[in-house]
């Protein structure tokens, strides 16, 4: 706190306020380079209003890297690093300055989990088995949609505090159904390895993860936060989606008819 003349002001300390400035910018940068663009979307230049997004996020990713750089130990770096989630630089550059990075940002669950997905070598299915191991083969979610069964799928994630609490719900709706023609997967985002296995072992689940490399099955599901559950029918068509917790059981229930 200063005192002068004036009022008093609280002030935070440099590395607040850079973590501050930096959230202003990046804020600011968007919303400027947004509004031009909706402006020039309505004049029916609509290739000139991508050209100004394109370029704002090239700025927005340049200047996240340099920060980066200069902030490789502490919340400023870590908070510059998450922007560049999600292609904002090829998966090769996004890699090297991981490395880079302190303990802080390598025990970011995000972060560790989006480097950890982008170098397994192809999408990979994990299970526990009932004697604690896990088995672990390629696969993906096209390899069970429209076989004939009801297919419940799990966006969740080891971090995510709100999927801890409604994954029992999803593992209730797994033994209670798994005999009856149910079928459930859970997807992880962006979640570290580790992190899904002790979660799945903590948690009892026993249904197969699918671990998703390039995040292809969550870009093209529909939603935006998690967790987030689909029910599909037998061929795969969605016939439900956001059931929460004694949700999750009724709605299997009377997909089943059972």
């Amino acid at each position: 706190m200063t005192i002068g003349d004036g009022p008093a002001t609280v002030t935070g300390s440099p590395l607040t306020e850079e973590y501050i400035s930096l959230q202003q910018w990046l804020l600011q940068q968007f919303n400027d380079a947004t509004g031009k663009a909706m402006g020039l979307i309505a004049d029916g230049k609509s290739e000139e209003g991508a050209a100004v997004m394109e370029e704002m996020h090239k700025t927005l990713a340049d200047h996240c890297k340099e920060v980066y750089l200069n902030h490789l130990e502490d919340p400023v770096g870590n908070q510059a690093m998450t922007f560049l989630i999600d292609d904002a630089i090829p998966d090769e550059e996004f890699i090297d300055l991981y490395q880079m990075g302190g303990d802080l940002i390598k025990n970011d669950a995000s972060l560790g989990g989006y480097y950890e997905s982008l170098i397994l070598s192809g999408t990979t299915i994990i299970q526990l088995q009932a004697d604690g191991t896990f088995t672990e083969k390629e696969g993906t979610l096209d390899d069970f949609i429209g076989q004939g069964k009801y297919i419940l799928v799990e966006f969740w994630a080891s971090w995510c505090s709100p999927c801890k609490k409604e994954t029992p719900f999803v593992v209730k709706a797994y033994n209670d159904y798994k005999d009856k023609g149910l079928i459930v997967l859970g997807i992880p985002v962006r979640d570290k390895i580790d992190g899904t296995k002790k979660a799945m072992a903590d948690l009892g689940i026993y249904y197969p993860q699918i671990l998703d490399p390039k995040q292809v099955l969550f870009n093209r599901f529909d939603f935006h936060s998690i967790p987030h559950l689909y029910l599909l029918d037998p061929d795969g068509r969605i016939v439900k989606q956001g059931m929460r917790c004694e949700q999750i059981g009724e709605a299997v229930k009377e997909a089943l008819g059972k």
